[in-house]
């Protein structure tokens, strides 16, 4: 099941973030998919008006995925470390333009950064 379901009637787009098993916490792929789904959007001269919805019961979305976000910012899983931060960095800007707030990932930015400098100066 795709992590984000784009659906059109007329001029209404309903984008659902689709994993409610965790509580539609925001992953790299379900970030890859939103971009998508907007980019979608946005250029669709059909469609006027978009809602962000989350499947389930228990919540619209819990914000990043801090299991796999924070993995991936100390390079534990692919690209090093370096990629991963910017990667990171990235996904907080774009989420910020389309309206996403998360003190969680701030917080996960913030860390990884001081890590990367860290880094920088062993």
């Amino acid at each position: 099941m795709p992590s984000v379901v784009y659906e059109q009637s007329e001029r209404i787009v309903t984008i659902t973030m689709s994993r409610p098993e965790a509580m539609n916490s925001i992953d790299p792929e379900t970030h890859q998919a939103l971009i998508e789904a907007w980019t979608r959007f946005r250029d669709d001269d059909d469609a006027w008006v978009a809602i962000l919805t989350g499947a389930g019961e228990k919540s619209f979305s819990a914000g990043a995925d801090l299991k796999k976000m924070i993995p991936a910012a100390f390079g534990r899983k692919g690209g090093g470390r370096g990629h991963n931060v910017e990667y990171l960095r990235r996904t907080l800007a774009h989420m910020h333009e389309i309206g996403v707030r998360d003190p969680h990932l701030d917080w996960v930015l913030a860390r990884a950064q001081v890590l990367r400098l860290r880094m920088r100066r062993s």
